[in-house]
């Protein structure tokens, strides 16, 4: 058997190199190293290389179904599922990870089962589905704080702390949308507490990771200066980070609309523009959309309404496609000012009236989601503390 280390994260994704690494993985016999090898390569190329990214996962479930080897075929479902998230197909993730839970439940492997949970419970978070978010985030839960996990020779403490810290920061996320600030602070200081027994690079970016995290939960709560200082102070972190060019990008977001609340327009605008290019780099279609929402209402407030209606134009397909109704109000608005400012009163009246529909759906949706989410925050405190 072909022995090959391959360390994507560290490569210099060049073709020339992906394709020497390529011809060594296929020469290799058809069997679990060979199938980790691809599945492995095609999650590191996600950001560098969507398409052929998918082709080596793809090939890596095709080879895990020959071989018939149930943990192969648990993972490659999974890394499927991976994939489709990244690229904001929610559907056809879901889709993945339940057959990934399926896969992982035959053979009962509870390790797997319990990661296939988390991915199911992240799409639900997405979808709005907090209670069955929270329903799938307890199942992984209650498997990674058993003791009895660590039997299985082949988990180590530190893959598991990994896992338990991605999970105590998605709880984090669900109690910061529950307006649940201290709740959410709790669980996102688990996370880090994790993330600093480690001195890793890799460690070192999931640090940087979670601290963005915490701070999203400052400024989601109104707290936005102590939130920047938080962004600001890991933001070379990031920069310097393994992997973290998504997560960077959202960093660079975030601090863009936390400048411009303070009005601090100057600002704004550098880290828009940074987040834009970011946004292209690994070309996502709603951070682009997203950066470009934001530079466009920094020419609002500049005055430079021709630039405006570049980048609001440059974002417009995704905010009228998107399934977000939030998404689509904070276009609706920024449309409304705009056309209001260039003194198209007509257009400004439309877009007030997409815009006012929209607030009042969301509106009634947030006040029943209210009452339902004082439950769920019960039920998660005890559930979580019992």
């Amino acid at each position: 058997m072909y022995c090959i280390t391959f360390f994507a994260k560290a490569q210099s994704n060049d073709s020339d190199s992906i394709h020497r690494q390529l011809e060594l993985i296929h020469k290799m016999p058809l069997d679990t190293a060979q199938v980790s090898q691809l599945r492995n390569m095609g999650h590191d190329l996600m950001e560098h290389d969507s398409l052929l990214s998918k082709q080596l996962l793809e090939e890596a479930l095709t080879k895990s179904l020959a071989i018939k080897e149930t943990n192969a075929i648990t993972s490659s479902y999974r890394t499927m599922g991976i994939w489709y998230s990244f690229f904001n197909n929610t559907d056809k993730a879901l889709e993945y990870y339940r057959l990934s839970l399926k896969s992982a439940n035959s053979n009962n492997n509870q390790y797997l089962i319990a990661g296939a949970n988390l991915n199911i419970g992240n799409i639900k978070y997405w979808k709005g589905e907090y209670d069955s978010c929270i329903h799938f985030y307890l199942k992984a839960a209650e498997i990674f704080e058993n003791p009895k996990i660590l039997k299985d020779k082949s988990i180590t403490e530190r893959q598991l702390d990994l896992r338990k810290s991605d999970l105590y920061s998605n709880i984090s996320t669900v109690f910061n949308t529950l307006k649940n600030l201290i709740k959410a602070d709790e669980y996102i200081d688990k996370s880090i507490a994790i993330a600093k027994k480690y001195t890793t690079a890799a460690a070192v970016s999931t640090l940087a990771r979670y601290m963005q995290i915490k701070a999203d939960n400052y400024s989601e709560n109104g707290q936005t200066e102590k939130a920047l200082r938080i962004r600001l102070q890991f933001l070379s972190q990031m920069e310097n980070g393994v992997d973290l060019k998504t997560f960077l990008q959202g960093a660079y977001q975030s601090i863009a609309q936390e400048y411009f609340s303070l009005k601090k327009i100057d600002s704004s605008k550098l880290f828009a523009q940074k987040s834009l290019q970011v946004a292209n780099t690994i070309k996502s279609p709603s951070d682009i959309a997203n950066a470009n929402w934001q530079l466009g209402r920094i020419s609002i407030a500049e005055n430079q309404y021709p630039a405006a209606d570049k980048y609001m134009e440059a974002a417009k397909d995704y905010y009228l496609t998107t399934d977000d109704p939030t998404e689509q109000r904070s276009y609706f608005d920024v449309m409304r000012e705009l056309k209001f400012a260039e003194g198209k009163y007509k257009e400004a009246y439309v877009y007030f009236e997409k815009f006012h529909a929209l607030n009042d759906s969301l509106l009634i949706s947030e006040k029943q989601q209210s009452f339902l989410n004082g439950k769920l925050g019960i039920k998660l405190k005890r559930k979580i503390h019992s």
